[in-house]
């Protein structure tokens, strides 16, 4: 029976866009680098993280969690799939190292769906209603047989006017089985960014007469690409609320979820209440019955129950039991 137990992460990019001297990838969301997050989306499967030569820090990052496929010269997104070939062995899929909000349930119902379809290739896509900055999916007819889908991508810079109103845009998430390789190494840099595009290579496997499949996301959210500091805020924004969702379900009250930060990994017990301008980090953990806010930061600090916390900052420090705190109090241990 085929299987794909193998994730390719792009983590080469440099991200001008972001105009940093933190490498892209490693821009924080909610306290954790966007790689992190891909990293656990992409936990069972053989992880293979092409990443840019000298990017001693986000090899750091990566630790022993996969084998790194080091792209010497950034030359597009074509020559760095190039350059985890000798890590592959069967089907595998692709994906960027900034689209932080992507689910495993997501990559597992991609590759299902590549071999439902007998593909060489699928491809998952998204519709949007702002296409700008993504590569555009042309469907250029529907071939029966053994051929599937014949697809076009368009990266904006090359596209028409015409195919910028596309809202059918490429993720950057696919599945392949090896025969993709044979692709990359045909590939040109004929373009506007005198690059290798791996999205060129769609194009070359149905000519092959290659099955080329296309399976569309109807969650713009979860394969957003952050490319700029606005792409990041938006992403923040969303997993912000999706966690105190998450804490408001579990038994905690949060008077105003737009002025609330709380990062994943701080504990909050129940009947807690969480007044509005209250920040809390890092590996915090806040028993039940409490009142926190407003006006609150907290940090790596342990609160037992029925404490009270109003107009303080508090970081490495432990408040016990029936405390009140409060009146600009200041505390770091």
């Amino acid at each position: 029976m085929a299987s794909c137990d193998t994730a390719v992460i792009l983590a080469a990019g440099i991200g001008k866009r972001m105009k940093s001297k933190t490498t892209k990838v490693l821009h924080h969301i909610m306290g954790k680098p966007m790689l992190s997050y891909l990293i656990d989306a992409t936990a069972g499967f053989n992880r293979v993280f092409v990443v840019k030569k000298g990017a001693k820090d986000v090899c750091e990052l990566i630790g022993e969690k996969g084998e790194i496929a080091f792209q010497r010269d950034v030359l597009g997104t074509g020559n760095a799939l190039l350059c985890a070939k000798p890590f592959i062995k069967g089907d595998f899929v692709v994906v960027p190292g900034d689209v932080p909000l992507l689910s495993k349930r997501t990559i597992k119902g991609l590759i299902s769906f590549h071999f439902k379809e007998k593909a060489d290739a699928t491809i998952l896509a998204a519709r949007v209603k702002d296409p700008k900055g993504y590569g555009r999916i042309i469907k250029e007819s529907r071939v029966r047989g053994s051929e599937g889908q014949r697809v076009r991508i368009v990266e904006e810079k090359d596209a028409s006017e015409k195919e910028r109103k596309v809202n059918l845009v490429n993720t950057g998430i696919y599945c392949f089985n090896k025969e993709i390789f044979d692709c990359l190494e045909r590939l040109d840099n004929k373009n506007k960014q005198g690059e290798y595009y791996l999205t060129d290579a769609f194009k070359l496997l149905s000519d092959m007469k290659k099955r080329v499949s296309l399976l569309e996301s109807y969650d713009e959210m979860e394969t957003m690409g952050i490319n700029t500091r606005y792409h990041l805020a938006i992403a923040e924004d969303f997993l912000r609320k999706k966690i105190l969702r998450e804490f408001m379900e579990s038994g905690v009250t949060i008077k105003d979820i737009n002025s609330t930060y709380i990062e994943r990994g701080v504990q909050i017990g129940k009947d807690t209440t969480i007044f509005p301008n209250t920040y809390i980090f890092g590996k915090t953990i806040i028993g039940e019955d409490c009142t926190i806010g407003p006006c609150v930061w907290i940090s790596n600090s342990k609160i037992y129950d029925k404490v009270r916390v109003y107009f303080s900052y508090i970081e490495n420090s432990i408040i016990k039991e029936e405390n009140n705190v409060y009146s600009f109090f200041h505390q770091k241990n």
